[in-house]
């Protein structure tokens, strides 16, 4: 359950900061981490359903996309509050903490 409930909604949110990155607007990015999650469920090719090791979750359809949409904003909100942070060891500890963010960046690439 802690994955549905923790994990999905953090790969949800990289995948919203993903999109944004490549100028997606809000609406552009919740439609793209929703195809990307079903893809990744029920998808013809690499889906958890295809290769058989965990059936079709309507759990994850729902929560991936939808929590994902609102940890991102969430953290689009956060990120310019962590930035004026005084201390820079403070502001780089809290950055790592908006792990949408934090992952899309460490994905990005430059």
């Amino acid at each position: 359950m802690g994955t549905n409930l923790v994990l999905h909604p953090i790969q949800g949110s990289t995948l919203y900061q993903i999109a944004r990155t490549h100028g997606a607007s809000h609406a552009q990015a919740f439609w793209w981490g929703l195809a990307y999650s079903t893809q990744f469920e029920l998808g013809p090719v690499f889906s958890e359903a295809m290769i058989g090791n965990v059936p079709p979750s309507p759990v994850d359809l729902v929560i991936t996309p939808f929590a994902g949409f609102y940890l991102g904003r969430v953290e689009e909100w956060l990120e310019p509050k962590v930035g004026n942070l005084r201390s820079k060891k403070l502001r780089q500890v809290a950055r790592t903490l908006l792990v949408g963010k934090f992952l899309a960046a460490m994905l990005r690439k430059e």
